[in-house]
């Protein structure tokens, strides 16, 4: 049982944090100014649908049924990620203003730590709709296989224009 709890967690600190790189113009913040952005969700869309069928091995309707998943909270998800940037924002306006106000800086921080739990609670509801649809074993492989996506789209970020090495789900 502390297995299934530590995979649900590990899946939904992947989810987040796939969705939340990806939601970042093409190029990274303060990159291109999101010149090609809609290509890339595209292409990324397409990766993990490739990824599911290939690596997951699901057939065309169970990746579809996962992809429906997915797309389901991620308007939600960039909602909250939004919200959360908006309020770490905050903190550090008060920061750049060297600010002594405590309650200020307390007030703050609440409404960061508010935003993040909400975001924890979507990642939870969002995995329960995935356990409803992949077995455990594939929740595992679509875990480390998003985790090898995750890490390649990193170094695409962070490499910039070398779109030929980096970026594309291969291994």
């Amino acid at each position: 049982m502390k297995t299934n709890k530590w995979i649900l967690l590990v899946v939904a600190m992947l989810f987040v944090t796939v969705d939340v790189g990806l939601a970042q113009p093409f190029g990274g913040r303060g990159g291109r100014g999101g010149k090609g952005k809609g290509r890339f969700f595209k292409q990324s869309k397409e990766m993990r649908l490739k990824m599911l069928k290939e690596k997951v091995g699901l057939d065309e309707a169970a990746a579809s049924e996962v992809e429906v998943v997915l797309e389901e909270f991620h308007g939600q998800r960039m909602e909250l990620h939004e919200e959360v940037k908006a309020r770490t924002d905050a903190v550090k306006e008060l920061l750049t203003q060297d600010s002594n106000d405590q309650e200020a800086y307390a007030v703050a921080l609440d409404a960061v730590m508010k935003a993040r739990e909400e975001m924890h609670a979507l990642k939870l509801e969002e995995i329960e709709a995935l356990r409803k649809v992949l077995t455990p074993k594939q929740q595992a492989q679509m875990l480390m296989s998003l985790r090898r996506m995750h890490k390649k789209g990193r170094g695409f970020m962070r490499d910039g224009d070398r779109r030929g090495q980096r970026g594309r789900y291969e291994e």
